[in-house]
């Protein structure tokens, strides 16, 4: 196989690869829609199918959701930056097996495109991720004090049928 063949097999195989990942990104990104209108409608109390119990549940799904997108992100992410450069010129055209040309100084604006995109969306995630550990702590600081709080009314009662009994 010349080695012209092999790189344009190689860059089909990314461009298949890539769309794969898409497709599935799109189907990940229509399932956390669905899934957050759920929870929307179990907490306005109009859901007509889950009951309340279900939102942790579909939080689950949310959380493997959003793991699997950023799985796939990754996966889009590192095709990309493989993906085998020709050796002709920016001026020469890359062929796809869709029968499309692309110049490869545009195919290279789009993988720069999708590298930032990738990134921003990386650090829009981790801020999301930060946001929901503080929200976590928060509500495990709100059950301590609850508890702490519940220990006290206990010793407090505790100490007051003392000083009764004391005083009969």
């Amino acid at each position: 196989m010349k080695e012209d063949d092999k790189l344009f097999n190689n860059i089909i195989s990314a461009v298949k690869q890539l769309k794969d990942i898409e497709f599935n990104l799109e189907k990940y990104e229509a399932e956390k829609i669905k899934f957050n209108n759920i929870i929307s409608n179990i907490n306005n109390g109009t859901e007509l199918w889950y009951p309340p119990e279900s939102v942790n549940l579909f939080t689950e799904y949310l959380e493997l959701l959003n793991n699997l997108i950023s799985d796939l992100k990754d996966r889009e992410f590192n095709t990309i930056v493989n993906i085998p450069l020709p050796k002709e010129t920016l001026e020469e055209k890359i062929f796809f097996s869709e029968g499309k040309e692309l110049e490869a100084e545009d195919y290279m604006d789009n993988a720069v495109h999708n590298m930032k995109m990738f990134e921003e969306e990386k650090e829009l995630e981790a801020e999301e991720k930060k946001e929901l550990e503080t929200e976590k702590k928060k509500e495990l600081e709100a059950e301590e004090k609850k508890e702490l709080e519940a220990e006290d009314y206990m010793d407090n009662a505790v100490h007051d049928m003392k000083m009764f009994e004391e005083d009969e």
